[in-house]
């Protein structure tokens, strides 16, 4: 090999072990390291970049508040496409085990609902729009006779439920007077 390294290079032999190869410099101490101390008031060199005028600055903070105010708006109207609001169904008609199902959740899960004192409820958040659905109770589907029915087509009836704007004026209307932000309980 009969070459000299460098000061402060090591051979990787020198390092762990190596097989004779010269690792690139490193150096021995802090005073071989070279800083250049910044004068105040000079521009600051990168190579590759240039810092842009405060007119460019400005211009390219106003364009990109416009963006974001227009993300905002899209936002808000798909979160008003896809906000969802609390519904409860009861069931009073007995039984030991009682679901519910619906084209909510295009009929594929049944959701348990809670026994208490006699009547069954489950809460369900659902966007507006026309909602049917059918209690599973014992082991049969069945729908609630005192409530809005429509005929399925299958020879039996499931009950619809039907979630407005109106309902979702309402709703949000009742969280901003109950939060504790605005004072609420």
């Amino acid at each position: 090999m009969g070459q000299t390294a460098p000061r402060g290079t090591k051979s990787a032999d020198e390092l762990e072990g190596g097989q004779g190869v010269t690792v690139a410099h490193v150096p021995e101490s802090r005073d071989d390291i070279e800083v250049q101390e910044p004068v105040f008031g000079s521009p600051i060199e990168t190579p590759g970049y240039s810092i842009p005028n405060a007119a460019d600055v400005m211009k390219t903070g106003i364009e990109a508040l416009n963006i974001l105010a227009g993300l905002q708006e899209d936002d808000k109207e798909q979160a008003a496409a896809h906000r969802s609001i609390p519904i409860v169904f009861r069931w009073d008609s007995g039984g030991n085990e009682v679901y519910i199902c619906g084209n909510f959740n295009s009929w594929e899960t049944k959701i348990p609902m809670t026994n208490s004192h006699g009547d069954f409820t489950a809460i369900v958040d659902l966007p507006e729009g026309r909602h049917e659905y059918k209690f599973f109770v014992d082991g049969q589907w069945l729908h609630d006779p005192k409530e809005e029915c429509s005929d399925n087509g299958l020879g039996t009836f499931n009950n619809v439920v039907t979630v407005t704007k109106r309902d979702f004026d309402v709703y949000f209307e009742t969280q901003e007077l109950t939060s504790p932000e605005k004072g609420g309980s």
